[in-house]
């Protein structure tokens, strides 16, 4: 294994290098070679930080350099100019491309020529040339990297793909996986535009992605892509495929064992798909053709044939027994029983009301009170049988099967029937045996919805003429606040002291007086103004007879003192007259 790697993962393996720009997707990391890219390094050991140059390490020491260098002194140092490889810094063993070797040195090939033994002749002619018979080079047609002594292209320039007719044309140009483009020293089939370093694709065909050197188009992103029975197998390292699910899967998720749907006759349990079976679990939904059965024991095409135990087969559905009503049949240890309610280990267990088992069916039971046949039956005695038999529609207790007593939940009784309970009626509702004037829709004992123009109180039904501020009013199908007086079209028309009709709604003034009008003065404010009145006047009369009487003791005050002076002053005289 050479290790994997990304841009922003190194798990390469030593002795081995990440490419350049590998992307998001982890890769496989590559050998170290010589002539490896100039901007790739090998990785050598975890702990040790070797010359970049280094190609090949053996305990933490370079045992090998990249192409131009030679180990001097446990580093690598660079060869002579135009050397490819050396022994020291003097002598030449191998010369890079366009030069030949001559007594350790280096010396320049022919123009054009990559590779010669000698100044006067060619070997292998440089990049977009070919070798003439003269072994000299000469220039190949347009965007042509390498071509043959008929100048015929067999590899073209960078970014360029080759052609049926040994033409090069732009890689943008491919549609199809099968058309390569030349990156570097590599054909990437599908590619559009080669990466930077010209090792890898930077734009892959519409819909695919660069995989292991090449382009390729996922054949799936989800299940939906994938024919039925198949589901989309997606990894990182290999392009996404459809894979056939196990053959118990009709279809499947995540792995072709995880199954998300069965064939017919199974159902699905925890991803595995189990034979639908009338002694199988309940909860569980079988396969019938199109169709998803909850509690089938066997189908028959798209319906279900058998119910699984306890259930019975009502309309194509699969309900609990305890529901059924007279003529229903239960499947009870493989066995359809009519009118049964409830399974037993020797059969059935329950019947209905006013039926009996007798070991093999539920039978009508004779009777001789009422109170043996049950709720919603009576005992007929006009017969010799003296069985059971059913009330009339909604009745819950009759003497015959005319005329009714008491009604069942939500209904009332009118002319010995049963009335539904309905909007427009005002008689006693039976909402559990509590009988509630008015109303129209019950919850047990407790009453949900009053005829139009009542409202509900303490579980009663009253007319809206009584409600206070605050309370709703039920106007036809819709409740409207501080109403008491409903029209034909169910909008209010009158609304309680306090509050103002705009808009067919009622205003609480009290709470929103910005919304009702300026001339609008409610009875406590009234109230409050007439209190006020009231409460200035009697201070005014308060007012008045304070100073009237503070004015009467200032008056006879000055009657005392004037009748003091007149007695002093009659007195004086009597004395001078003595």
């Amino acid at each position: 294994m050479t290790g994997t790697c990304s841009d922003t993962i190194n798990k390469c393996e030593t002795n081995n290098y990440c490419p350049v720009n590998p992307g998001i997707n982890e890769i496989f990391c590559v050998q170290c070679t010589p002539n490896m890219p100039v901007h790739t390094f090998c990785h050598c050991s975890e702990q040790a930080v070797l010359d970049r140059n280094c190609i090949e390490c053996k305990e933490n020491e370079c045992t090998n350099c990249r192409l131009g260098y030679f180990i001097k002194e446990k580093r690598c140092t660079k060869c002579m100019e135009n050397c490819n490889s050396c022994v020291d810094e003097t002598t030449c063993t191998k010369c890079i491309n366009s030069f030949y070797l001559t007594n350790g040195t280096c010396n320049k090939c022919l123009i054009n020529c990559q590779n010669c033994q000698n100044k006067s002749t060619c070997e292998l002619c440089a990049l977009g040339q070919s070798l003439t018979i003269e072994k000299t080079c000469s220039n190949c047609p347009e965007n042509c990297a390498r071509c043959n002594n008929q100048n015929k292209c067999k590899q073209c320039s960078q970014s360029f793909t080759l052609s049926t007719n040994n033409t090069c044309d732009p890689c943008q140009t491919i549609t199809t996986l099968a058309q390569k483009c030349q990156c570097g020293n590599r054909q990437i089939s599908g590619c559009l535009d080669c990466s930077i370093d010209n090792i890898s694709c930077k734009t892959c065909l519409p819909g695919g992605r660069f995989l292991y050197n090449r382009c390729v188009i996922d054949e799936c992103q989800t299940e939906l892509d994938c024919n039925k029975g198949y589901f989309c197998f997606k990894i990182s390292l290999l392009q996404n495929t459809c894979i056939k699910c196990r053959e118990r899967c009709a279809s499947c998720k995540g792995g072709s064992s995880l199954c998300t749907s069965c064939h017919f006759g199974e159902y699905l349990d925890a991803n595995f798909c189990k034979k639908c079976e009338i002694q199988g679990p309940t909860g569980f939904s079988c396969q019938c053709g199109d169709n998803l059965i909850s509690n089938c024991g066997l189908c028959t095409g798209n319906s279900c044939q058998t119910c699984i135990h306890g259930f019975s087969l009502v309309n194509g559905v699969c309900q609990v027994c305890s529901d059924n009503i007279e003529g229903d049949s239960c499947q009870c240890n493989e066995k359809y029983i009519m009118n049964c309610t409830e399974c037993g280990e020797q059969g059935c267990q329950k019947c209905i009301n006013g039926y009996i088992y007798d070991g093999q069916v539920c039978k009508l039971s004779s009777c001789e009170a009422e109170n043996f046949c049950g709720n919603g039956m009576y005992c007929d005695t006009t017969s010799s049988l003296q069985t059971c038999k059913a009330c009339i529609a909604g009745c819950s207790s009759c003497l015959n099967g005319l005329k009714c007593d008491i009604c069942q939940n939500n209904s009332f009784l009118k002319n010995q029937i049963c009335v539904t309970c309905s909007q427009n009626n005002t008689d006693p509702c039976n909402c559990d045996g509590q009988m509630i004037n008015g109303c129209t829709n019950c919850n047990g004992t407790q009453c949900q919805t009053c005829s139009s123009g009542m409202y509900l109180k303490a579980n009663q039904c009253n007319q809206c003429m009584l409600l206070q501020l605050g309370e709703q009013c039920q106007c036809g199908l819709v409740k409207i606040d501080n109403c008491i007086q409903c029209g034909d079209s169910g909008q209010c028309n009158t609304c309680v002291e306090g509050a103002q009709l705009v808009d067919h709604v009622c205003i609480d003034c009290t709470i929103n007086p910005e919304k009702c009008d300026n001339s609008y003065i409610s009875t406590n404010s009234i109230i409050g103004i007439i209190a006020g009145i009231i409460l200035l006047l009697i201070l005014i009369i308060l007012g008045i007879t304070f100073a009237v009487v503070k004015y009467r003791k200032r008056k006879e005050k000055l009657k005392l003192n004037d009748l003091s002076m007149l007695v002093r002053k009659e007195t004086s005289s009597s004395q001078l007259l003595l």
